[in-house]
């Protein structure tokens, strides 16, 4: 009972833990019955238990999912695939743990039959299942979250437990364990990731921390004066109720929507909103023109590895090659194709379009060189307040 309310406790966590402990139960009783086929009626009992407490959690879960948006398996970079995926680091740790065990089998050292042997196999196998449901399944989603969270983990423990069950030898002649030995690789461990988590990221956490402090003052700043403008009305019902906000630093766009609440004009995880046929694209690319990014500046960027601008215009999937199982790279013909449709926008480009989004706040890094002409061509800018180091700029569109 215990081990089905945690694992119902882990569906509505983080979809990877549960779908991992999923994946490890399932080979957990497949091998405890092929190494215990006559304990079938005794072993069922748990395991039937936990199914039964695993559904009453999915029941519910499977309900919130039928009422995601339509494109939420877009944003998720869902892939619809069969391709096998076998050579992930997880995979071969474990391979190499079940030939081991196979080996100490052959020799007389190892008992596969034993619970022991049992579970460092069933942990060292779960990670082809995870990487590899899409054979059957035909999707994958973000694999890459597997190698990096859980399944890494599971192949290291099956890696050592595998190590302690060949070290311990057959059971007429085991060799007794060091416990001096155990603890003292455990303060190691311990140590270790107190340096991984308390020493090696502190720079970046507390860089991070502090932009995120200065863009939150900038959002102090937007809620003060959607009181005082009257720019939020509750009685707007254009194709924009909430005044539009362009951020030149689009890591300021994906931050200030938790303070403020105006709303954005693009950022890049707009895939994930429910926006109609081509207005992401449409959002896109007028951050480009109103930020003066030109062609061969576009080009550039869009050659960048695992950048924004190159995810936006070709999705996730093709920058973060780990993002499917297959990923297919961008080739120069694409960046081509691309910045010709962006430069035929630009020359396009008119006050009807300027006026299908019409924006109110303009954020511009007190320190950046950004050639905001295109922007000034359509809109009238105040002469702008300082929040931070953030430059806060009302804008109104030219008659």
């Amino acid at each position: 009972m215990a081990a089905g309310l945690v694992l119902d406790i882990l569906i509505f966590s983080y979809f990877y833990l549960w779908t991992s402990a999923v994946a490890w139960l399932a080979v957990l009783v497949l091998l405890w019955f092929m190494g215990n086929p006559r304990s079938l009626r005794k072993a069922a009992s748990p395991f039937v238990t936990i199914l039964l407490l695993a559904s009453a959690g999915l029941v519910p879960y499977i309900i919130l999912l039928s009422h995601r948006l339509p494109n939420f398996e877009s944003g998720q970079k869902l892939t619809l695939t069969h391709a096998p995926d076998f050579l992930r680091i997880p995979e071969l740790l474990g391979l190499s743990v079940v030939v081991f065990i196979v080996v100490g089998t052959l020799r007389g050292r190892v008992d596969w039959r034993a619970p022991e042997s049992l579970f460092a196999l069933s942990f060292s196998l779960m990670p082809f299942v995870v990487f590899n449901q899409q054979v059957i399944t035909g999707r994958s989603l973000q694999p890459f979250h597997y190698e990096s969270f859980i399944a890494n983990y599971v192949a290291l423990v099956g890696a050592y437990v595998a190590a302690v069950i060949i070290w311990r030898g057959p059971r007429e002649a085991r060799r007794p364990v060091r416990y001096r030995l155990a603890a003292r690789m455990a303060v190691i461990a311990l140590l270790w990731v107190a340096v991984e988590v308390l020493v090696l990221p502190r720079q970046f956490i507390i860089k991070d921390n502090q932009f995120s402090d200065r863009v939150a003052a900038v959002g102090q700043r937007l809620r003060q004066l959607s009181g005082s403008d009257g720019t939020i009305a509750p009685n707007n019902t254009g194709p924009d109720p909430r005044p539009l906000v362009l951020a030149t630093d689009n890591r300021v766009s994906m931050i200030l929507p938790t303070f403020a609440p105006q709303a954005i004009l693009w950022a890049p995880q707009f895939d994930f909103l429910n926006l109609g046929t081509g207005e992401s694209r449409e959002r896109f690319y007028k951050y480009l023109y109103y930020t003066g990014i030109d062609g061969s500046k576009f080009a550039r960027e869009l050659g960048q590895p695992m950048g924004n601008i190159a995810a936006a215009a070709f999705g996730h999937e093709r920058v973060l090659s780990d993002l499917s199982v297959r990923a297919k790279p961008i080739t120069s013909e694409e960046i081509a194709g691309q910045v010709a449709d962006y430069r035929k926008y630009s020359l396009s480009f008119t006050r009807e379009r300027a006026a299908q989004h019409v924006l109110s706040y303009v954020i511009v890094p007190l320190n950046a060189s950004i050639d905001l002409s295109n922007l000034d061509h359509w809109y009238e800018r105040d002469k702008g307040e300082q929040v931070g180091n953030q430059l806060l700029y009302r804008v109104h569109l030219r008659p």
